[in-house]
């Protein structure tokens, strides 16, 4: 969740997809809204997905690179993504499986779909949101949509 007068145009997002055909968003509409499309091209879309929040938020990669060059580890700290804001749109085998892992690391959790109700979401410690809610709230944005109507109805405005 942003802080009053804190610039939301420069937080990252970043949004997984199993395979490559299912990256289904106008690149354009991602482009210009600080949005990391990932697809995962057959990994594991829950363990890519908790991985590259951990990269965005703790650089691990960079790190790594620096250590090997010389230098000490963690030159730069980032951040913990404890407390912070997870948004899953879609919120089906997968989607509820991210949400889980991001639990375990004491995320806030923010869910789209349009067949889950109020009441499913929170057994399982999810809050429903609008696609805009989400994209507006939380620090990041993970996207489990199957389909092309599906994602084109959700993502191109």
């Amino acid at each position: 969740r942003s802080s009053p007068g804190e610039d939301t145009s420069r937080r990252s997002k970043s949004t997984p997809s199993t395979g490559s055909t299912r990256c289904n968003c106008r690149v354009t509409f991602v482009q210009s809204s600080s949005v990391m499309l990932s697809p995962t091209a057959g990994f594991s879309t829950t363990t890519v997905a908790i991985g590259l929040m951990l990269e965005l938020t703790r650089r691990i990669g960079y790190e790594i690179a620096r250590m090997k060059a010389g230098a000490y580890w963690q030159g730069t700290i980032g951040i913990d993504p404890e407390g912070k804001t997870l948004g899953v749109i879609g919120l089906g085998k997968i989607g509820m499986a991210v949400a889980s892992r991001a639990q375990g690391l004491e995320m806030t959790i923010l869910g789209h779909d349009p067949f889950v109700t109020e009441e499913a979401a929170a057994r399982h410690g999810i809050r429903l949101a609008s696609v805009a809610e989400i994209l507006r709230e939380a620090g990041f944005a993970d996207s489990e949509i199957a389909g092309l109507r599906d994602a084109k109805a959700v993502f191109i405005p």
